[in-house]
């Protein structure tokens, strides 16, 4: 299911940018996807074909979590970098910056960056619960900024875009839908809260390192995300 949303989803992408898929063969083209293993797929596929008959030839190749970047590029013969990256929560923006350091680093003209959040088994929803990570009303979603927020509502959804530097862009003729101006990644560290618990002073160097030479003007938009 990853891999099949993905790979619409791209084909979006590429027609929102102005591009066809004859233009992406042969080319430099990146892959970058941001994905989480699709929760017990094995399980699943167990169920529908009980016993061994199921790990056939098709079975590494379909199944596996790190194909569903490398499906995309056979799709349209590209021959620049792929990588399907799994970060948690910031799998999207981790591959969106390695997007970028890729295309910086002349490894690849552009890429396509794609996120992807399925959930095909009640097991990793359970033990959200479980943490208290996930909000337990049923309906209205999550209070964000509330005294009254008691957790996260877990999604799915699918998302990709192509990313190129200016001078591509304008020499394709590209439709640009916004400029990246940066990207930083880092981690909190040693938390004496847990592994899951967000750190204020590194998050706060990491805000600090992206705005450096910049105006809180400059900030249009503000997303929020809930750490743990």
């Amino acid at each position: 299911p990853n891999t099949r949303l993905v790979l619409e989803c791209a084909h979006d992408a590429l027609e929102d940018a102005g591009l066809t898929t004859a233009q992406m063969e042969g080319s430099s083209t990146g892959v970058i996807v941001g994905a989480k293993p699709e929760d017990h797929w094995d399980k699943l596929t167990t169920a529908a074909s009980p016993g061994a008959s199921q790990y056939d030839r098709f079975y590494i190749s379909g199944a596996a979590h790190s194909t569903t970047s490398a499906r995309v590029a056979h799709w349209l013969g590209t021959t620049g970098p792929i990588s399907t990256v799994d970060s948690a929560c910031a799998s999207g923006s981790m591959a969106l910056h390695q997007a970028r350091l890729l295309i910086e680093a002349g490894d690849c003209e552009m890429a396509i960056v794609a996120g992807v959040t399925t959930h095909l088994w009640p097991g990793p929803l359970l033990a959200l619960s479980d943490a208290q990570m996930r909000s337990p009303r049923s309906q209205g979603g999550c209070l964000v900024l509330s005294s009254e927020a008691d957790g996260y509502v877990p999604s799915e959804a699918c998302v990709a875009f192509i990313l190129a530097k200016r001078s591509t862009a304008d020499r394709l003729g590209l439709r640009t839908r916004l400029e990246l101006l940066s990207s930083r990644v880092g981690h909190n560290g040693r938390n004496t809260n847990g592994i899951v618990a967000p750190s204020c002073r590194a998050q706060e160097q990491l805000l600090s390192s992206i705005l450096e030479g910049r105006s809180l003007s400059d900030v249009t938009l503000l997303e929020l995300h809930g750490t743990g």
